[in-house]
């Protein structure tokens, strides 16, 4: 009995599989035939419109054209598809749904594996690659989550390929098309996680990483584009710094749920850990602020200040020669604000922690400076002092100091050459401008002739740097 069954079971398989083979063919037997009637129509038609003269006649002609390669387009899908359903019956009844099953199962750890690779691949990027100080984050972060998609991960490896080319050719003449295109792509790759998202293939933690890492590189690019421009495009540059900071602003969101500038205030509400990158990200903002839009209103000014101050509030884990950038951006917002005398305890902080950096040297240089065109010109504006120098003051207008003004500038001048010498030792020995007008400022002061030698010193040596850099 048992036997008869199987026996049954085999006919009937074998009567599928017959089944499975010759209807396919068939099928597409009877397209082809399809196919060369259309030929031969095709054909026809072709030679009854090379005949004609009418427009009207010519006009039906080529709708007939256009149905019958219409008909020919179904005809060749309905053989893909015949071809397609043929293999597909063939292969499930050669295989049995184990051996399915084990195949299916191999491909996903296949996936799986190649998916921890790239992942495993990209925080090492991250971490060695990269110029940016955010890049330690987004490699701790691909440890938290899930691993993403290949796709997405391969659109990650070319960004930040686009991204250190940018950061090597600062100050190139492609320089801008290269941030150009980082943008571009980290709008198209924030694009495409939407889709992701919507046909729900991210899990909420990978969205955001997402979300929060394009905007971030996104803000980036126009953050050194701006940079760029603002020697070369000065017409464009500030708007440009003001959309990276929007970005930045967006990474905020995305990754540590920050709305607006004063969220950055609530240091309680965030890890010892996610703090030192929130202190990254303020500074960036903070540097954009500082270094390219340097003019702002009363309410960019109250953000600036913010993000400097959240820079400094969050860093206590980090190394002091990250700090000092911290500390110089918020001696900058001070000064902006009006308040000096905390700008220069600012400055003092970040020369105490990097004396080796010229830019910390040049800060206080530039704090002593500042304050000795307060004490001449009496009132100056502190966001605008670069318009005031010591160059073109008339003798009559230096007869009017008064001995108490007179010692006072003096003292200050002589700080700031201090200070501007110093930035000159540690910046490989590049002439400072300043150290000219001061020092010739000095000696129209004092009628001393060490003044005089001095500013002719300085200008003998930025002739000779400038002989040397065009070698």
């Amino acid at each position: 009995m048992k036997a008869g069954i199987k026996m049954r079971k085999i006919r009937t398989t074998k009567k599928w599989m017959k089944a499975t083979i010759f209807l396919p063919l068939l099928l597409c037997f009877a397209i082809i035939l399809g196919l060369c009637f259309d030929f031969i129509r095709f054909n026809s038609v072709q030679e009854i419109s090379s005949g004609l003269d009418n427009a009207n006649e010519l006009n039906y002609a080529n709708v007939l054209m256009s149905n019958v390669h219409t008909h020919e387009s179904l005809t060749l899908s309905l053989i893909g598809i015949a071809i397609a359903v043929w293999i597909g019956l063939n292969i499930y009844n050669v295989l049995s749904k184990e051996e399915l099953r084990v195949i299916l199962d191999r491909a996903q750890e296949i996936t799986e594996v190649t998916e921890q690779m790239y992942t495993e691949i990209l925080k090492s990027k991250f971490r060695i690659l990269s110029s940016s100080t955010a890049s330690e984050y987004f490699a701790t972060q691909l440890g938290y989550i899930n691993r993403l998609p290949m796709e997405l991960s391969e659109k990650i490896f070319e960004l930040e390929d686009i991204f250190q080319v940018s950061y090597h050719l600062y100050g190139d003449e492609s320089y801008t098309d290269i941030n150009l295109k980082g943008a571009d792509f980290a709008k198209n790759l924030k694009e495409l996680t939407e889709e992701y998202k919507n046909a729900k293939k991210l899990s909420y933690d990978q969205y955001h990483f997402l979300m929060g890492y394009t905007s971030w590189r996104w803000g980036d690019f126009l953050h050194y584009k701006a940079r760029y421009d603002k020697k070369n495009k000065p017409e464009e540059y500030c708007q440009t710094a003001k959309s990276a900071i929007e970005q930045y602003i967006q990474a905020g969101k995305w990754l540590f749920h920050i709305q607006k500038a004063d969220d950055f205030s609530d240091a309680a509400s965030y890890s010892p850990e996610n703090q030192k990158f929130l202190a990254y990200l303020a500074n960036d903002i903070a540097s954009t602020y500082v270094d390219i839009i340097q003019n702002f209103s009363k309410e960019e000014l109250k953000d600036v200040t913010t993000m400097a101050e959240a820079a400094i509030n969050y860093s206590t884990e980090l190394p002091n020669k990250v700090r000092e950038k911290f500390y110089r951006n918020l001696g900058s917002a001070y000064e902006k604000s009006g308040n000096m005398s905390d700008a220069l305890e600012q400055y003092k902080r970040a020369y105490q922690i990097a004396p080796s950096n010229w830019r910390c040297a040049y800060c206080i240089a530039s704090w002593y400076r500042k304050q000795a065109l307060i004490v001449f010109y009496k009132q100056i504006d502190t966001q605008n002092y670069e318009r005031q120098n010591f160059y073109n003051v008339e003798d009559n207008k230096i007869e009017q100091l008064t001995g108490k003004e007179w010692t006072e500038l003096i003292w200050r001048l002589e700080k700031a050459v201090y200070w501007y010498s110093d930035k000159q030792v540690n910046h490989y020995g590049q002439a400072d401008v300043y150290l000219v007008e001061i020092n010739d400022f000095l000696y129209r002061l004092t009628r001393d002739e060490v003044y005089m030698r001095k500013s002719e010193e300085a200008w003998k040596y930025m002739g000779f740097v400038r002989e040397i850099t065009q070698i």
